[in-house]
């Protein structure tokens, strides 16, 4: 199930706000933000048929969770990253790779000095002007190369109820409207981009994978700080959130929890 994005100058406003949150904590980033399933990165090379050594563009690599397994597969990544903290920080991590460049820059402004076998985004895609994506990622890609878009969800599984307790904490604070469940995989809404109606590139092919990653209250407090709905926050609301969650954990969850994600794959083929 797809929702198309939302192109409104108030929105695009909101993403450029939200986008550059993540460089203050770089690295809280780097050790709280999971990797991906190996599935994943196995099915995205299987399918785009990427052989050793194909160059391969990274679009918001962060500070490197898929970039080392995209390098692992033996491809040569230029990973892009729009913070210079978080970029530094890649570099820092990626330095034993003889196989990965990382570049401190903007892909919105960024120009493509050559055609790539795939564009690779994990969980960055969505930071992209929805607007111009397509003529971005069409100036990148060789025809017959592919568009990876990876997209994470928290969906029903793992330690539910302390979710559940964790929203109404939320909504005690005022931070929460209301309460909802956590969709099942198959039902959560993702994002639909501007290639699905382009005749350029095929149709898109989709895969979700589905997995659980445990925490202790000290490792699901880093987690929330990395995210932009936290980093927004003012700082006395995101620190008595944080307090709050660190002892629901330990009081009621015996100090862990597990978070269940979804990853959606999807594949876009250019015909150029």
């Amino acid at each position: 199930m797809n929702h198309v994005t939302d192109c409104s100058a108030a929105s695009q406003v909101e993403r450029k706000r939200r986008r550059i949150t993540f460089d203050g904590i770089a690295e809280v980033y780097d050790s709280a933000r999971p990797s991906y399933p190996c599935e994943l990165v196995d099915r995205m090379l299987g399918e785009a048929g990427l052989q050793q050594g194909a160059p391969v563009l990274e679009v918001g690599c962060g500070t490197g969770q898929m970039t080392r397994l995209l390098a692992g597969r033996g491809l040569n990544i230029h990973a892009l990253e729009l913070g210079p903290e978080m970029a530094r920080l890649a570099m820092q991590r990626m330095a034993d790779l003889n196989n990965v460049v990382v570049e401190n820059a903007d892909f919105e402004q960024w120009v493509p000095a050559m055609r790539f076998d795939a564009v690779v985004s994990a969980t960055a895609f969505h930071w992209i002007d929805p607007v111009r994506s397509h003529d971005l990622v069409a100036q990148c890609l060789r025809p017959g190369g592919m568009l990876a878009v990876v997209s994470t969800e928290h969906v029903a599984g793992g330690t539910e109820q302390f979710f559940a307790d964790f929203n109404t904490v939320m909504a005690d604070m005022g931070l929460l409207s209301s309460g909802s469940a956590l969709p099942q995989a198959r039902d959560v809404v993702w994002n639909d981009y501007v290639f699905d109606c382009k005749e350029d590139f095929e149709a898109p092919r989709s895969w979700l994978f589905e997995w659980d990653e445990a925490y202790t209250a000290d490792q699901y407090v880093a987690l929330i700080r990395t995210y932009s709905d936290h980093r927004i926050l003012p700082g006395p609301a995101a620190l008595s959130l944080e307090r709050a969650t660190h002892a629901l954990i330990v009081d009621r969850y015996n100090g862990s929890v597990a978070k269940r994600y979804c990853n959606e794959l999807r594949l876009y083929r250019y015909r150029g």
